[in-house]
C-alpha cells in the first residue's frame, strides 16, 4: 500500500544512534533565525534492545502525523529536505538502510565547530551493536544496510575493535563509513578498508600546523596526513576516502589554503574526494569565506584533474544565493569575477547538461541553482522516468543521453549519493568525461 505524504528519507528509514537519545537524521537548518535540526525521536537510558526497537518505530510514525496534520510541535517545518512524495506504508514496519552510530563521544580533539554533544564523554547505556543485532533478528534492516560511525572519535571508544567484528556477521550490512580524525591508525578499519567494505571521512580544515591546532584543537597535522597516506595504500577506488575542509573564521586564508593543496600533493591525497564545508552555527558567512570555498574548490581542480570536490549540502545553498545575489548586491559581486564562477557562467552558456537523479537536492539543482538561472538543464535522468513523471521536471532515462546529437554534461544530483550515481553511469555504459568538472551551484 502506498500513501502521499510530506515526509524525507531520513525519517523513513534512517536511524541515529546517541548516548542518551535516538535521533532520526542529522540536517541542520535555521527557522525563525533559530538553528534548527537532529530531530530527536525520543531520549533513552533503557538497556533493552528490543524495547528500544520498537519505540523507535512508533516515533517515527508519530513524527510523519505531526508533520502531515500541522502540529504546532512539528520538529521538521522549514527544513530543505522535507517533499512531498509517494512512499511505502507497509503495515509492518519500514525498514531502516541508515545508521549512524554515535554512542560513545569521548573525543581527542576539541574542534572549533563542534560541541559538547559530540566530545563531552557520553557513553550509552544500551550496546549499539545488539540493536542493529536485533533489527537483523526481527528483520527490520533493509537489504542493504550503511552506517556511518563517529561519536566523538570511535577508534579510541570502548571495545571498538570488537564491536567492529561482530559487525562482519551481519550479511545485510553492505559498508561502513567511519568518521574518524585519523589520529590513530585503527587496525580493524584496515581491515574493513582492505574488504572493500569500509569508507573514511576525516576533516583537516588546515593547511599549516598552527592553524590545525586553532581549530582542532590539537597538533599532529602531519600524523593525520600520513595515516590517510597509509589508509589509501589499502584502496584500489580512491573514492573511499573522503577528505574535509570545514570552513570557520581562522582558515580561511589564502596561505591556509595553498598549504592544504602542498599537503594534498605531498602525501599522495589529490586523488581523494574533497567535501567543502563550513560551521554549521554561521548563519550568514563572510564573503572571505565564500571567495576562499570557491578558490579551494579551483585549486583543487587542478590538482586532481576532474571532478572530485564539491560542496556539503547546507554550504551549496548558501554559495547559489550569494552569487545570485552579486549582479544586484555589490557586497557579493566581487564573486563573480573569481576564476571558478567565470568557468561555471561560461559551461553553462556553451554546452547542454542533466542532472542525474530526481531526489529533493536535485529537484534544487534544476529549478533554483545559480546555473539553471544561467541556462536550464535538460532533464532530470532516472532508473524510472515513468514511476518519477512530473509536469514540473523534464524526467528522462539515461538513453537520453546516449541518444542526444550533442554531448550531454552529467551534474550529479545528490551530495550523500555522488558515488552510487557514478556507479549508475558507467552501468550504462556512459563515459565518465561527461560527469562535468564544475561546481554546480
Amino acid at each position: 500500500m502506498k500513501k502521499i505524504v510530506k515526509t524525507c528519507s531520513s525519517i523513513q528509514s534512517a536511524i541515529y544512534l546517541a548516548p542518551n537519545e535516538i535521533r532520526t537524521c542529522c540536517q541542520r537548518y535555521f527557522r525563525d533565525k533559530k538553528l534548527c535540526g537532529d530531530v530527536v525521536l525520543f531520549k533513552t537510558n533503557d538497556i533493552n534492545a528490543e524495547k528500544i526497537l520498537d519505540s523507535i518505530i512508533k516515533a517515527k510514525k508519530s513524527l510523519i502525523s505531526k508533520i502531515n496534520n500541522d502540529d504546532v510541535d512539528d520538529p521538521c517545518t522549514g527544513c530543505h529536505s522535507l517533499e512531498v512524495s509517494e512512499f511505502e506504508q507497509p503495515q509492518k514496519q519500514i525498514l531502516i538502510n541508515h545508521i549512524s552510530i554515535e554512542t560513545d563521544t569521548t573525543c581527542n580533539m576539541r574542534c572549533v565547530y563542534c560541541s559538547p554533544i559530540y566530545y563531552g564523554g557520553n557513553k550509552s547505556n544500551y550496546d549499539p551493536i545488539q540493536l542493529i543485532e536485533e533489527m537483523d533478528k526481527k528483520g527490520f534492516l533493509d537489504k542493504s544496510v550503511v552506517i556511518h560511525w563517529g561519536g566523538g572519535e570511535p577508534t579510541i571508544g570502548e571495545d571498538f575493535e570488537n564491536r567492529l567484528n561482530r559487525l562482519t556477521k551481519i550479511v545485510n550490512i553492505k559498508s561502513i563509513r567511519f568518521f574518524t580524525n585519523s589520529t590513530k591508525n585503527s587496525k580493524g578499519i584496515s581491515n574493513w578498508l582492505k574488504n572493500d567494505k569500509a569508507q573514511i571521512t576525516t576533516s583537516i580544515d588546515a593547511g599549516s600546523e598552527e592553524t590545525f591546532r586553532k581549530v582542532r584543537g590539537l597538533r599532529g597535522i602531519q600524523r593525520v596526513l600520513s595515516n590517510l597516506e597509509n589508509y589509501k595504500k589499502l584502496i584500489n577506488n580512491p573514492q573511499k576516502i573522503t577528505i574535509k575542509y570545514i570552513f570557520n573564521k581562522y582558515n580561511c586564508k589564502n596561505e591556509d589554503i595553498k598549504l592544504f593543496i602542498e599537503n594534498l600533493v605531498k602525501y599522495d591525497l589529490s586523488s581523494l574526494p574533497l567535501q567543502i564545508s563550513i560551521d554549521f552555527k554561521i548563519e550568514k558567512p563572510s564573503i572571505e569565506i565564500y571567495k576562499a570555498a570557491l578558490n579551494l574548490y579551483n585549486q583543487h581542480i587542478k590538482i586532481s584533474k576532474k571532478f572530485n570536490a564539491f560542496f556539503d549540502d547546507h554550504f551549496l545553498h548558501a554559495i547559489s544565493r550569494i552569487l545570485k545575489k552579486g549582479s544586484k548586491d555589490k557586497t557579493y559581486s566581487s564573486l563573480l569575477d573569481l576564476e571558478i564562477v567565470k568557468i561555471i557562467n561560461e559551461f553553462a552558456e556553451n554546452h547542454e547538461w542533466v542532472i542525474w537523479g530526481t531526489g529533493s537536492f536535485a529537484k534544487y539543482l534544476f529549478s533554483e541553482s545559480y546555473i539553471s538561472t544561467i541556462k536550464k538543464p535538460l532533464a532530470l535522468i532516472s532508473d524510472d522516468p515513468f514511476k518519477e513523471e512530473s509536469k514540473d521536471f523534464n524526467i528522462k532515462d539515461s538513453s537520453f543521453i546516449k541518444n542526444h546529437k550533442k554531448k550531454i554534461f552529467i551534474c550529479l544530483g545528490s551530495v550523500s549519493y555522488r558515488n552510487q550515481i557514478i556507479k549508475k553511469i558507467k552501468a550504462a555504459n556512459i563515459s565518465e568525461d561527461h560527469i562535468a568538472n564544475i561546481p554546480f551551484i
